[in-house]
C-alpha cells in the first residue's frame, strides 16, 4: 500500500511538471499572433496538422492568411506541418499564400516541398490567384494555371471575342520591331485575363488598369514574344467618379430583413461581393469576422451581396460560419442583379461607404480594419 501510494504521488507529481496547454486552441493562437501560446501547444503535443471545424484549415493556413505571420509558419513547418495540407474547398497554404501576395511565405513552402501546381476542387491553382512578385516566383518554379494543365494557354474568354486595342497602359513596346509589337498586341487582344472579369488582357489594361492579373499576363506575353523581361510601374487605377456618390442598394435579405444602404447613415458599411464557391472570398472571411467582432460595437456593419446560384448552399454555409450580417441572393450567380448594376467583374470585391452615405473604398480588402477605425473616427451627419 505504501509503496502505490508513492507511485501514485510521483506520477502526480510528474504530470503537474509536464507542458501547460494554452486555454486556447492552436487556431486561435495562431490566428492572434500568440507564437508564445503555439509553443506551448507544440511542446504539449498538439497536432501541428489539426484542422479546424468550420474551414478544415490546418494551423498553417491561419498562419499564412491575413498579415501573414512568417515566425510562426517557419515554427509549424519545422515542427512537421504539412504544407500541402487541404481545406475543405480543396486549396493548400500556398494558394492562400499566392492570393494573400504573401511572397517570402510562399517562397518557405515551396522550399518545403509545396507542390506549385496543386488544384483546388475549382481547378484553380497557386499562380490563377497570384500576381506580382508571387506571379513571378510561381512562374519560375513551374507554376502553371488551372487551363494551363488542362492544355489550355491562358485563353479563358470565348474564342470568338477578340478586342482590337492598339496599346497598353503602361506597356511600352517601342524599343520592339513593328513586327513584334503587332504580334504582342494581337495575342493580348486575343488571350483572356484569367481574374474572372472575361476580359481580354488588352482590353483589361485598357479598361480595369487596377488589374495585378492583366498586369501580370501583359509581361508574360511580351516575354514570350521577345524574350525580354520588361519592367513596369504599377498599374494605377483611374480615378472612379462614383467615389464620393451615394450607394444606392437596397434588397430583402436571405433572412427576410428590408435592407437599404441609404438608410444605415452614421454608420459604416462594407459591402462584399462574394460567393460560397470563390475560395479567395473564403480565405478573406476569418480577417472580415475578427473586423466584424471588433468594431461592429461601434457603428461597423456588413451587407453581403452572394454571387452564388444555390441559395441552401448559401443559407448552410453563413450558418456554418457564423456571418451574422444580411445577405442579398438571387439565384443568378455572375448575372447576380445588384453585382451586374454596380459593374462588378470579379469577386472578392470590397467596398466601404462612409457615415455620410457615400462610397469611401473600392477596395477595402487590404488594411481593412484600419480603414474602417477611420471612418468610424469621422463626424456622424447628425454631429454637424
Amino acid at each position: 500500500m505504501k509503496s502505490l501510494l508513492i507511485t501514485t504521488i510521483a506520477a502526480v507529481v510528474l504530470v503537474g511538471c509536464g507542458p501547460t496547454v494554452p486555454d486556447i486552441s492552436i487556431h486561435v493562437a495562431v490566428k492572434s499572433g500568440n507564437i508564445e501560446a503555439v509553443k506551448q501547444h507544440l511542446a504539449a503535443g498538439t497536432d501541428v496538422n489539426a484542422k479546424s471545424k468550420g474551414y478544415g484549415w490546418t494551423p498553417l493556413f491561419y498562419a499564412t492568411s491575413g498579415g501573414g505571420q512568417k515566425e510562426i509558419v517557419e515554427l509549424l513547418i519545422a515542427e512537421g506541418a504539412d504544407v500541402n495540407a487541404k481545406d475543405k474547398l480543396g486549396d493548400t497554404p500556398l494558394q492562400v499564400a499566392a492570393y494573400q501576395g504573401h511572397k517570402e511565405i510562399a517562397e518557405l513552402f515551396i522550399a518545403n516541398g509545396a507542390d506549385v501546381n496543386a488544384k483546388a476542387d475549382n481547378g484553380k491553382t497557386p499562380l490563377d490567384w497570384a500576381d506580382g512578385e508571387t506571379f513571378d516566383l510561381l512562374r519560375k518554379h513551374g507554376g502553371k494555371m488551372g487551363e494551363e494543365l488542362k492544355g489550355g494557354n491562358r485563353e479563358l474568354v470565348k474564342k470568338s471575342k477578340v478586342t482590337s486595342f492598339k496599346s497598353m497602359p503602361e506597356i511600352d513596346l517601342s524599343s520592339f520591331t513593328e513586327e513584334l509589337q503587332a504580334t504582342i498586341l494581337a495575342r493580348a487582344n486575343k488571350e483572356g485575363c484569367d481574374c474572372g472579369c472575361s476580359m481580354t488582357v488588352a482590353e483589361c489594361r485598357n479598361d480595369d488598369q487596377s488589374c495585378g492579373k492583366g498586369m501580370a499576363l501583359a509581361k508574360a506575353i511580351v516575354k514570350d514574344v521577345t524574350g525580354v523581361e520588361i519592367k513596369v510601374a504599377a498599374a494605377k487605377p483611374e480615378a472612379d467618379d462614383r467615389i464620393g456618390k451615394p450607394v444606392d442598394i437596397k434588397f430583402t435579405s436571405i433572412d427576410g430583413k428590408k435592407i437599404n444602404v441609404s438608410d444605415m447613415k452614421g454608420k459604416v458599411v462594407l459591402i462584399d461581393f462574394w460567393a460560397t464557391w470563390c475560395g479567395p472570398c473564403v480565405a478573406e472571411i476569418p480577417n472580415v469576422k475578427r473586423t466584424y467582432d471588433k468594431l461592429h460595437p461601434k457603428g461597423f456593419e456588413i451587407v453581403g451581396i452572394s454571387l452564388d446560384s444555390k441559395e441552401s448552399a448559401l443559407r448552410r454555409f453563413v450558418k456554418e460560419k457564423e456571418m451574422p450580417w444580411p445577405q442579398y441572393f438571387d439565384g443568378k450567380g455572375w448575372k447576380n442583379s445588384i453585382s451586374t448594376a454596380h459593374g462588378i467583374r470579379s469577386i472578392p470585391a470590397m467596398w466601404l461607404v462612409d457615415k455620410q452615405g457615400n462610397l469611401a473604398d473600392l477596395n477595402a480588402r487590404a488594411d481593412l480594419v484600419d480603414k474602417v477605425e477611420k471612418l468610424l473616427s469621422a463626424p456622424s451627419p447628425e454631429a454637424k
